[in-house]
């Protein structure tokens, strides 16, 4: 069970690498977002990338410590959750942020796993 828990957390941080590396090649927020580089929007998405860095952290986090699955449950649940809601809420558009929602609720349904397993397996 451990090395499914482990590949699973390690594919959450995967998932969300892209977002997090704007902060680095802010031209990625025009391929990703639509959202030219050096805009003011752009600096709202790089530090949106920054954000997401601490998501991938923790998801890697918690393939190496046991002890931080649960936080990395609820920090990655809080971010995937919230855009699905927002991208609901905003009608369901077409386009990259469908791309992104499909993501997010395929990476929801793995952490309801990793959460049964990691969270509820303990007595």
């Amino acid at each position: 069970m451990e090395i499914l828990v482990r590949t699973g957390f390690a594919v959450l941080a995967l998932l969300h690498v892209m977002p997090a590396l704007v902060l680095f090649q802010p031209g990625l927020s025009e391929r990703l977002y639509d959202v030219p580089a050096g805009s003011d929007l752009s600096l709202l998405i790089r530090h949106r990338g920054a954000l997401f860095g601490v998501v991938v952290l923790t998801a890697a986090w918690a393939v190496l410590d046991p002890a931080v699955r649960g936080v990395a449950c609820v920090a990655l649940a809080v971010s995937m959750a919230s855009f699905v809601i927002l991208y609901w809420q905003a009608g369901l558009p077409t386009g990259a942020l469908r791309t992104i929602a499909i993501a997010d609720v395929a990476g929801l349904l793995v952490l309801a796993v990793l959460a049964a397993i990691s969270i509820g397996g303990r007595q």
